[in-house]
């Protein structure tokens, strides 16, 4: 274990893979921080105090990322040239999540309305430092604040993302809005972008009984189908007797052929007290070749968040408790590399 040690503490989901996966970029009060994965080469991005929701474009060369400007609920929007090694500020009004298009041209987010308070879905430029394309959405169908659950199609400019609740799936397609799935218990997207196809994952009131279901829609022709995927995974929840007592989180690589999954077990009495446990398993997308990864336990509920590398070959776990906030960084076959420590 390769601790780094750093003052504050930053926000859920605020970690992000380079673009060749050797390096990771995460929150701090102290500003944005960049390391390479096994936790050397740790250094402070100045003018990004105040950061949050990082986004590395794909051809390595921007990171942007929103910095608190005072309005509630809006940010300004940055961008730093890794290159150059200097940050600016391209406007303001914006919150998260972001997501960047494949040629590292645009960025996806949300545009808060100041006078109103409404939240656009829009597609930044960044070569004219302005909104290309916006859609207005409502209060059911407004991003999720993960960039986890936001994606660009492939060679368009379609975007498909979970709402924030209830958690569907949604696409943004020339300015309309179009719901996709509507049970309200997605906890899970993924872009197959080979083959054109949106995987997501939907909980099961009883994931002792049945874990999870998994679907997935073909942006070509439009249609939904649903993935074979057994009730019971033998690691994960081998009998009603015995499993875990809720599904939070199920994340794909990015081929999708595998799935990252977060859940709570049941907890221990200590001192008085009951223990949160949470569990993180990699398996294949069928369920087999199951893994344990971690497990995390805490006097008090902990957001967990897996987030994969952009080549599948890592998998990093964010454990955004108080006071202390860890990002652990694994290989796909479980095993673990460095634990990046921000206190």
């Amino acid at each position: 274990m390769l601790p780094l040690g750093l003052a504050g503490a930053a926000a859920a989901g605020d970690i992000v893979f380079s673009p060749d996966s050797k390096q990771v970029a995460y929150t701090s009060s102290a500003g944005l921080v960049m390391a390479n994965i096994d936790g050397s080469a740790t250094q402070v991005l100045a003018d990004s105090t105040g950061c949050s929701k990082p986004a590395w474009s794909p051809d390595g060369r921007w990171i942007a990322f929103l910095r608190t400007a005072g309005s509630i609920g809006a940010s300004d929007l940055w961008l730093r040239d890794l290159r150059k090694g200097a940050s600016r500020r391209l406007g303001t009004g914006y919150a998260g999540p972001l997501s960047w298009r494949e040629d590292s041209a645009r960025l996806a987010l949300v545009q808060v309305v100041e006078a109103t308070g409404a939240r656009d879905l829009v597609q930044f430029s960044v070569s004219e430092r302005g909104v290309a394309t916006s859609s207005a959405t409502s209060r059911r169908s407004e991003p999720a604040n993960s960039s986890a659950s936001l994606f660009w199609s492939p060679a368009t400019d379609i975007l498909a993302y979970v709402a924030a609740g209830p958690p569907d799936v949604w696409l943004m397609d020339g300015g309309e809005m179009q719901q996709i799935s509507k049970t309200g218990d997605v906890v899970g997207l993924g872009l197959e972008a080979n083959a054109g196809r949106l995987w997501w994952a939907r909980s099961s009131k009883n994931p002792r009984y049945i874990l999870l279901s998994l679907y997935s829609f073909d942006l070509n022709n439009r249609t939904v189908s649903r993935a074979t995927f057994p009730d019971r995974v033998p690691l994960i929840n081998p009998s009603p007797r015995s499993g875990p007592t809720k599904l939070n989180r199920v994340a794909f690589s990015p081929d999708c052929s595998r799935i990252a999954i977060v859940v709570t077990a049941p907890g221990a009495p200590t001192t008085g007290q009951v223990k949160h446990r949470s569990l993180v398993y990699l398996c294949s997308r069928d369920g087999s070749a199951a893994r344990m990864v971690a497990t995390i336990e805490s006097l008090t509920p902990r957001s967990v968040e897996p987030i994969w590398s952009p080549d599948g070959r890592y998998l990093a776990v964010e454990d955004s408790g108080m006071p202390v906030h860890r990002i652990s960084v694994y290989r796909s076959d479980a095993t673990h590399i460095a634990t990046h420590t921000v206190r």
